[in-house]
Order: structure tokens, then sequence, then C-alpha cells
């Protein structure tokens, strides 16, 4: 059986190493995800999926800082502009002070909420 065998090898390998080769081929082509550099971590590969979860939170990362910077440029805001309201010679408004800085802290805690519910998210996906 084992001498019908090496014969039949010894007959056909000249068909039977390309065919031998194009199975591994195949195997390997549809088994391998293409893969690329991480963003985050260059010296890490990722596939499709994971650089997708890496744009995702780069782009959720950025959103929340623009609302930080917002919300410092509203408080600025606020100051100068009663500032400029005391260097003109008008009263000092601390109502009006007051109003602003709590809508300040209502923008600032809904940032915060919106960070809080994004990385809830996250902890359960």
């Amino acid at each position: 059986m084992r001498i019908k065998i090496f014969n039949f090898i010894y007959k056909h390998w000249y068909q039977l190493i390309p065919g031998i080769i194009l199975v591994g081929l195949f195997v390997f082509i549809y088994g391998c995800q293409s893969t690329t550099q991480s963003l985050t971590q260059p010296s890490r590969t990722v596939t499709r999926s994971e650089l997708q979860i890496e744009i995702n939170t780069l782009l959720e990362t950025s959103q929340i800082r623009f609302e930080d910077l917002d919300r410092q440029d509203q408080l600025r805001n606020l100051i100068l502009q009663n500032a400029l309201v005391v260097a003109q010679g008008q009263p000092f408004n601390p109502l009006g002070m007051i109003s602003g800085l709590l809508a300040v802290y209502g923008a600032g805690s809904a940032a915060r909420d919106t960070r809080n519910i994004i990385k809830k998210k996250k902890g359960t996906a």
C-alpha cells in the first residue's frame, strides 16, 4: 500500500506540489484578516473593526474636549462682559453675574453627564 502511494507521488509530483501550494495559499488568504498600523499605538497592528473603534473613540474624545473649550470661552466672555460693564461706569449687576455663572455651570454639568454616559456605554460595549 505504501509503495503504491509513493509511486503515485513520484509519478505525479509536478501536479501535487503546485496543488499543495495553492491549497496553502487559499487557506492563508481566507484565514488571515488584513491589518494596518494603530492610530493610538503605532507599534500595534489592528483589523478594520478595531480601527473603526479607535476612530470613534478619538472623535468622541475630541468632541468632549471641544465642549470643554466652549464652556471655558463662555466663562471668559461672561467675565469680560461684566468687567466692561463695570469699566463703563454702570452699576454692577450681581444677579446677572450669578445667572451667567449658573448658565456656565449648567453647560459644564451637561458636558460632564455626556462624558459619563459615553464612559458607561464603552464599559458595556
